[in-house]
């Protein structure tokens, strides 16, 4: 299944003190631009709460405030719930409130380690891709959205939160993707998303899907772009055939050998033994043993997008 992780809740209400007794680590301070006004912040377990006298922002992982972990999928019905307990909790009503980001990703248990999928992920039209924490997190994004991969796992180990027994040990992908500025124009939504909008059967499908269509856009490893690493002298042999791809071909290369024995530069022995070598490399079949984990992330994330409820 996919759903929804971090969101960003913006509650227009001059009641945003009603929140102040469920914080803990509640700051205050003069607001500058509302004189005699305060601001304040503070915490309800993971979330980030802040609020003035125009309004109240509500920040973090939902899955996580209401499930405990985000190790599992915050279905469409326990969103509803979700947003139902936060609202009871700051006793104001955030199905009303504006949604501003929004993430969703789904957690995949893979075959291998995320090392093995990771190297076959490329390029992604119109986002930059980077690596961080060691090269455990592929990052492609703009300052509009992003997509992550990382190993989940290693994640919440990091941040010493306590991992569920049903995957403990596996390897655990984490796919997610973030709309991080202007999520309703991404989703093709008039007007602002509210809280109600993100368990309303209709809409609930829309990031499902831009998660997918998102994701497609990676570019992938394609089967005759196989590369052999099962040696070094395979692996010499990859570099050659592609090396002999990028330069035009089995003809391109004959031809530039026939050119060097013209100008007198190679005998006619070592101009024999150019032309063997280099059909040797043509003839040099791609390994496409790597094709599988593709083939095998592809799948799952079809099964994550069209099984949800």
């Amino acid at each position: 299944m996919v759903g929804y992780d971090t969101l960003h809740f913006r509650l227009n209400t001059r009641q945003a003190g009603l929140a102040l007794p469920a914080l803990t680590g509640i700051q205050t301070m003069p607001d500058k631009w509302y004189e005699g006004q305060y601001r304040f912040h503070g915490r309800i377990g993971n979330l980030q709460v802040s609020g003035d006298c125009t309004g109240i922002w509500v920040k973090g992982s939902l899955c996580k405030f209401h499930l405990g972990n985000n190790a599992e999928i915050l279905t469409r019905q326990e969103t509803g719930r979700a947003i139902v307990r936060l609202s009871d909790t700051i006793h104001l009503p955030m199905a009303e409130a504006n949604v501003f980001r929004i993430d969703v990703g789904t957690n995949l248990v893979m075959k291998y380690s995320l090392a093995a999928y990771a190297a076959l992920l490329g390029e992604c039209p119109y986002l930059k891709k980077s690596f961080w924490a060691n090269r455990q997190t592929v990052q492609y994004s703009n300052c509009q959205r992003a997509i992550i991969f990382y190993d989940k796992l290693a994640d919440m180990a990091r941040l010493h939160e306590d991992i569920p027994a049903q995957v403990q040990g596996r390897n655990l992908l984490r796919v997610e993707m973030r709309l991080l500025r202007k999520a309703s124009k991404q989703l093709g939504k008039t007007g602002f998303i509210t809280g109600s909008d993100l368990y309303d059967e209709v809409f609930y499908v829309k990031p499902i899907k831009k998660f997918q269509e998102q994701y497609f856009l990676v570019q992938k490893l394609r089967k005759e772009q196989a590369f052999s690493m099962n040696g070094q002298k395979e692996m010499v042999n990859s570099l050659a055939f592609w090396g002999l791809k990028s330069l035009g071909g089995l003809d391109v290369a004959l031809g530039l050998i026939r050119a060097e024995r013209a100008k007198g530069v190679i005998s006619k022995e070592t101009f024999k033994r150019l032309k063997d070598k280099v059909r040797e490399i043509a003839s040099i079949k791609p390994d496409e043993s790597h094709c599988a984990e593709i083939q095998e992330l592809d799948s799952k994330i079809k099964m994550a997008v069209n099984y949800y409820r």
